[in-house]
């Protein structure tokens, strides 16, 4: 993984450190190779620890190379998948069948309908050339669409991944669980890219020393551990410094959480909503970070969402919802980041605090079919619900009228 994804990287960092003009040919990069090497250094550390891993050849291979989590997780560890090879799962043919498809097109929606529609005020916002062009409104609008862009794209794959799974009859772990309700950065890394969360934490965090020692040495084992978190991600310091910014991040958040205050207010509703916001700005910030070209771009994005360029309000205040819809499932090339993208960002707020996430909705199905509930987002196994279940699937394969980008394939 090394010399497939750093190669480039570490070169061109010994070339501007020694004014050299090394070069090396192009590397063809494993598809999903960040997921699948996680997988076997799992199984690897697990197996040197535990000695009593007696899994068939057969087996071993099919964890590996079971190709719907390879491209974007789940990162599925070996005790997760193989025991289910096992199961008889012939009596559970509907079952799996309900959600396995429900989740696949709850999580195409996300991708096609909202994560796609996002691409180009993101795009447009987060490019280098737009810089003098962009003020406080705009830059702040559009880091806020590339944090629900980034989660509705990749939360929309892991559910797919899950989807399609569970109709070969295998169960993956959940890797979203609405992070952006966390009102702390410790409870969002527990919600966001779960798996990722756990295997940084139990394989790197853990055998430095995780919570033990002195304050210095966990603060310590928090930045080794998210620098190499940010380091997963990709090749460039932008990852780097938004790993470091994690790590520090939740470094902060330990010790206010053994402060003797914070357990005093930590019941007071203005509290929580205070919370919410210093976390989801924290969260933004990040992202910014994450999503620019360069460390130089990234400095210069949050400049302007400081004030730097001014503050500059759009014209005709008058917000139309038919103008909303419209502009959301039809973006023109040419993106004026206004009014309309404003009550999308509300749109997206509403949609990520109040509608339950995917995995809430399809509990029912996993658990008892509940037919009786008479909560209308529990999903149940019934005529109403599977034509909803084809309409948003129809007007999700209508909409992928263009290629897109998929944010996370590079990590």
């Amino acid at each position: 993984i090394i010399y497939c994804k750093y190669t480039f990287f570490l070169v061109d960092q010994l070339n501007s450190v020694f004014y050299s003009d090394f070069k090396i040919e192009s590397i063809i990069l494993p598809l999903g190779i960040s997921f699948f090497t996680f997988q076997q250094i799992s199984f690897l550390s697990d197996q040197y620890k535990n000695r009593k891993l007696n899994y068939s050849f057969k087996d071993y291979f099919l964890y590996i190379t079971f190709f719907p989590q390879l491209i974007a997780g789940p990162i599925v560890r070996h005790n997760q998948f193989i025991p289910q090879l096992a199961i008889d799962r012939r009596n559970d043919t509907f079952k799996f069948l309900c959600i396995g498809s429900s989740f696949f097109a709850f999580g195409l929606a996300k991708k096609v309908l909202i994560a796609d529609n996002l691409s180009p005020i993101v795009n447009e916002s987060f490019n280098p050339n737009s810089l003098e062009s962009l003020n406080f409104f705009s830059a702040w609008i559009g880091a806020i669409c590339f944090t629900f862009q980034i989660y509705f794209d990749f939360s929309a794959y892991s559910d797919m991944a899950i989807g399609i799974a569970m109709l070969f009859g295998f169960n993956l772990p959940i890797n979203f669980n609405s992070p952006y309700k966390s009102r702390s950065i410790i409870e969002f890394w527990r919600k966001w890219h779960i798996t990722l969360s756990e295997f940084l934490k139990d394989y790197i965090y853990i055998p430095l020393g995780g919570n033990r020692g002195k304050k210095a040495r966990i603060f310590t084992n928090l930045f080794i551990t998210m620098f190499l978190g940010g380091l997963w991600h990709g090749a460039s310091w932008t990852f780097i410094i938004w790993g470091l910014f994690q790590g520090l991040l939740l470094s902060i958040n330990h010790t206010w959480r053994s402060s003797h205050l914070s357990n005093k207010i930590e019941y007071l509703l203005m509290y929580k909503i205070m919370t919410w916001m210093i976390t989801y700005f924290c969260i933004v910030v990040g992202w910014v970070i994450f999503r620019s070209h360069s460390t130089s771009h990234a400095f210069e994005y949050l400049k302007v969402m400081t004030f730097s360029n001014g503050i500059l309000f759009p014209d005709r205040w008058k917000l139309q919802l038919s103008d909303f819809f419209q502009n959301f499932l039809s973006f023109s090339p040419d993106i004026d980041l206004n009014k309309n993208h404003l009550l999308i960002g509300l749109f997206l707020f509403a949609f990520v605090l109040i509608i339950p996430n995917t995995n809430q909705i399809l509990d029912y199905l996993k658990q008892d079919y509940d037919k009786e509930s008479k909560n209308i987002l529990k999903w149940k196994p019934k005529i109403i619900y599977g034509i909803i279940l084809g309409l948003v699937s129809g007007i999700s394969i209508v909409s992928i009228s263009t290629e897109r980008e998929f944010i996370y394939f590079q990590f």
